[in-house]
């Protein structure tokens, strides 16, 4: 980028800092954010890989009682997320 491309940039994000600070603070904290693991994801895996296992070995009760213990820990991940993002 060039010298005058670079100032126009910096008056930019200037004018941004002055006229909506919050908006501004935002943006700088998720760029220095790093991506996240996808708990959820590797969750849901887990739980697709486990459940022939389980109804071999337990029956539909332990198919459902792990159902339930993987719906508390996709639920907790979820409401942590949703609570941290409110606070920034």
């Amino acid at each position: 980028m060039d010298e005058q491309a670079r100032q126009a940039l910096h008056d930019i994000e200037r004018n941004l800092v002055r006229e909506d600070p919050v908006f501004a603070a935002r943006m700088r904290a998720e760029a220095r954010e790093t991506p996240r693991f996808p708990t959820v994801s590797a969750l849901c895996a887990s739980l697709y890989i486990l459940i022939p296992i389980v109804m071999i070995l337990f029956g539909s009760s332990g198919v459902v009682v792990t159902v339930d213990v993987f719906a508390i820990a996709i639920g907790t991940v979820l409401i942590r997320r949703h609570r941290r993002h409110r606070r920034s």
